[in-house]
């Protein structure tokens, strides 16, 4: 065996090299592999801070979702909120969010026939949530809180793992993210104690799951970066002040998971972008290089 590593040296020290080719007759044993074997691709994808920053930025705004309608389970859990206050600003922000969206390319084009099947669709909605509450606020009653809040723990880090952030991957799942927080939504809804309370959470969790990640990607795409980092600076600090009042054991959470998402996975992101290869070898196909 020394004998013949010996060998292998010497022959990768001669001026004459290995080439990958069967026809030629070349002076090295069958089993040599030559250093040139391998084709090592860099994929390495020069990017800055603040790009990283920006694409981590979604995954803020989705996590702030998910805190917020923890926060509104609790307080109308402890009777901190009125339902009916709930359901107004959610109303409220649902129309302008509307406004900004649709409502200016419905009424320059003159056709109202979207805007009322858009406004048949939200009726059909709010009806069939207020016809499902008593249903919803008796579904896990047999089930013992501690399961419930286990369960909804992890139906919203897998809503968080699938949502599309707008990258194009396999583990990209927006009809399942989307089903996965509404039904965190209604586990949190089964433990409340009025049909009114249940209607209203589970209204929220329609705009945060189902109407606010349209709206972002929408202000993403029209207005722009600094838009998108607004909205995100403006939905932080209102899932803030939201834990302050009503929920401040779960800030800690909230504010580490900020920090990691916004600070230290954009670092690292930055940092293992370097060592980003492929390593092509004789069974992969050929590979063009095009030279300019």
């Amino acid at each position: 065996m020394r004998r013949r590593n010996q060998t292998i040296k010497k022959l990768e020290n001669d001026v004459e090299e290995w080439e990958r080719v069967l026809w030629k007759r070349q002076p090295f044993p069958d089993n040599f592999v030559s250093k040139s074997f391998f084709r090592v691709h860099t994929k390495c994808i020069k990017i800055n801070f603040s790009q990283a920053l920006y694409g981590s930025v979604l995954v803020t705004q989705e996590i702030c979702s998910c805190v917020a309608l923890v926060v509104i389970f609790l307080s109308l859990s402890a009777e901190q909120l009125n339902a009916f206050l709930i359901l107004l600003l959610t109303g409220v922000f649902s129309l302008i969010g509307y406004v900004i969206m649709r409502a200016s390319k419905i009424f320059s084009d003159g056709n109202l026939e979207i805007l009322l099947d858009e406004l048949k669709t939200a009726l059909f909605v709010v009806v069939l949530s207020w016809f499902s509450s008593p249903i919803i606020k008796t579904l896990t009653a047999s089930v013992s809180t501690d399961t419930i809040h286990a369960c909804t723990i992890s139906l919203l880090l897998l809503h968080l793992i699938f949502h599309p952030y707008g990258a194009v991957v396999a583990i990209v799942k927006p009809t399942m993210s989307h089903n996965l927080g509404l039904f965190a939504a209604v586990c949190l809804a089964s433990r409340l104690s009025n049909n009114l309370d249940v209607f209203a959470l589970v209204i929220v969790a329609i705009g945060l799951f189902s109407l606010f990640p349209n709206f972002r990607f929408h202000c993403q795409e029209t207005y722009g970066k600094a838009t998108c980092l607004l909205l995100s600076t403006i939905v932080i600090f209102a899932c803030i002040f939201g834990l302050i009042f009503h929920a401040i054991f779960l800030l800690p959470i909230l504010v580490l998971s900020i920090v990691f998402v916004n600070v230290l996975s954009p670092l690292l992101f930055i940092y293992f972008q370097s060592y980003r290869k492929n390593i092509y070898g004789p069974w992969d196909e050929a590979m063009i290089n095009e030279k300019s």
